[in-house]
């Protein structure tokens, strides 16, 4: 066989048998392949403000890519300063729902203490796991951003408001009969030795 590829072109000889023997394989040559193949994934960003409100986790990529490289003059700047604003708020929101949840319980362990004991015995033992979560909840938080401290009374003092109505609602009371300012220091509402039914 050597002999009758004299002057024939080996390459096209060698594809052919090599196409002869595998025929459950189709033959692509690499030109078509290339043609067919999946595009390369790359992420493409399009003008910030249209790329932050159409594909958040590709601008936020790419915010980090040129924070990383210190091409400050291509960030995103103003909408940057609104999710680093908007995080700082949602720890604060956390730690008002904490505070919500905290103040609603430790308001239902003392109502119920004062006007529906079987509630108390009811229910009082979940109310009491809930403060203690909600405490270590708040204590983490507080941990973690240690300037939230000095908000605490103005969140307690809100946060109070929708556990007041809670309360009232859970234990089927008028709302009018319950407090209508939070009962407790914000050291109180903290201390995890504290309990108003004790």
């Amino acid at each position: 066989m050597v002999n009758s590829l004299v002057g024939v072109d080996a390459v096209g000889v060698a594809r052919k048998l090599l196409i002869a023997s595998t025929p459950s394989v189709p033959y692509i040559p690499l030109t078509l392949a290339r043609m067919y193949a999946a595009p390369e994934r790359t992420l493409v960003m399009p003008n910030h403000p249209i790329a932050y409100k159409t594909d958040f986790y590709a601008w936020t990529q790419e915010q980090a890519r040129l924070l990383d490289a210190r091409q400050f003059d291509a960030l995103d700047v103003s909408n940057l300063v609104e999710e680093i604003t908007s995080l700082g708020k949602s720890e604060q929101r956390e730690l008002y729902h904490r505070l919500s949840s905290l103040l609603a319980h430790l308001l239902k362990l003392t109502l119920a203490a004062q006007h529906s004991p079987q509630e108390l015995q009811r229910a009082g033992r979940g109310w009491r796991a809930t403060v203690k979560t909600q405490r270590l909840s708040v204590a983490k938080i507080l941990r973690e951003n240690p300037s939230l401290r000095t908000t605490v009374p103005a969140e307690l003092a809100d946060a109070y408001a929708i556990a007041r109505v809670e309360a009232a609602a859970v234990l089927e009371m008028e709302e009018a009969t319950v407090h209508e300012i939070c009962p407790w220091t914000a050291a109180q509402v903290l201390d995890v030795d504290f309990w108003p039914d004790a």
